[in-house]
C-alpha cells in the first residue's frame, strides 16, 4: 500500500471511544463484581483488536458519598485505563471491585450524569472526549433510585442524545430482568445493549455489542502541530484497492491534534498518514 521512501508514519485509525462502567456498591453484588472482573482480560483485548483509542473508567452508583457521586475509582494513580495502560484488565479489574458498603439508593443514571456534566471538567478531566463515541453500561440488581433532582429517565435520555452525535452515545444495563423499567427505558431509548445479571455467560456478548457501536467514532488524535498538508486518510478494506479520503472530508486541529473524517468510510478500514 505505502512505498517504503514515505518519511511519514503510516498508522491504523484509532477512533475515539470512552467507556463508562457503572457498578453497584451495595451489600448483594460481590458475585456480580467478581464475575465482571473476571472478563476484563478478554474485554480489554476485543478493545485492543477493535484499533480504539479507548478510556475505560469506572464510577458506582452511590451519591451518597461526595467521596463517590460520579467520580471516577482510582488505582495506583490510574483514573481510567487506555490502551497504553500497563496490565490494563488487572487495573480495571481493581477499579471494578467497588466493594459493598455503597448507598442502598443505588442512582446508576444519576452517577453517570454526575460523572461527564459535573466532573467531566473536573475530577474526571481528561476521560472524556466531545467528539468520540461513548458507551455506558450499569451493572446492577436493583432498578435505577437517581432522585428526580439529579435526573430522570427521560432527561437522562435527552442529555445522552444532546451531548455527542446520538448515533455515537448509548446506555446500556446488565440488570434484573422485570425489576429495570427504569434501565430499560433509558437503554431503548439510546439504543444501547441489555444483558441478564442473573446469567453472566452473557455478559461478555453485551460487551462485544458495545464495543463494536463505539467504533462507529469518526474521530481521532494525532500529534498536535502538524502540517494538515502533510495528512492523508485511505480507505484500506480488506481485499480491495485502497481510496484515499477527499480532502474535503478531513478536518485536522492543528492545537489539539484531533483527526475527523466524513464521507462514508467505515472508521474501522482507515489508514492515516501524516
Amino acid at each position: 500500500l505505502w512505498v517504503t521512501e514515505d518519511p511519514r508514519t503510516v498508522a491504523p485509525f484509532a477512533a475515539l471511544a470512552d467507556l463508562l462502567l457503572v457498578v453497584d456498591d451495595t451489600g448483594s453484588m460481590a458475585d456480580e463484581q467478581a464475575a465482571l472482573a473476571a472478563l476484563f482480560p478478554e474485554i480489554v483485548a476485543t478493545l485492543d483488536d477493535a484499533g480504539l483509542d479507548y478510556h475505560v473508567g469506572v464510577v458506582t452508583t452511590d451519591l451518597a458519598d461526595p467521596t463517590d457521586s460520579g467520580r471516577l475509582r482510582e488505582v495506583s494513580g490510574d483514573r481510567w485505563v487506555a490502551p497504553d495502560t500497563v496490565d490494563g484488565a488487572t487495573v480495571l479489574s481493581a477499579m471494578a471491585t467497588v466493594g459493598t458498603a455503597g448507598s442502598p439508593l443505588e442512582a446508576g443514571l444519576g452517577a453517570a450524569y454526575l460523572a461527564e456534566a459535573v466532573e467531566g471538567t473536573a475530577y474526571n478531566a481528561g476521560f472524556f472526549r466531545s467528539s468520540g463515541s461513548l458507551g455506558i453500561v450499569v451493572l446492577s440488581d436493583e432498578d435505577d433510585q437517581t432522585a428526580p433532582a439529579v435526573t430522570t429517565p427521560a432527561a437522562f435520555t435527552a442529555w445522552l442524545d444532546a451531548l455527542r452525535d446520538p448515533a455515537l452515545t448509548a446506555a446500556s444495563a446488565i440488570a434484573a430482568p422485570g425489576a429495570n423499567a427504569r434501565y430499560s427505558g433509558v437503554v431503548a431509548g439510546t439504543g444501547g445493549f441489555q444483558a441478564d445479571i442473573g446469567a453472566p455467560a452473557t455478559w461478555l456478548a453485551l460487551f462485544d455489542d458495545v464495543i463494536a457501536d463505539l467504533g462507529a467514532s469518526r474521530s481521532a488524535l494525532l500529534p498536535a502541530g502538524l502540517d494538515p498538508a502533510t495528512i492523508e486518510v485511505w480507505w484500506a478494506p480488506a481485499g480491495l484497492e485502497p481510496e484515499p479520503v477527499p480532502a474535503a472530508d478531513v478536518t485536522y486541529d492543528a492545537v489539539t491534534g484531533q483527526l475527523d473524517v466524513g464521507g462514508a468510510h467505515p472508521s474501522g478500514e482507515l489508514v492515516t498518514v501524516y
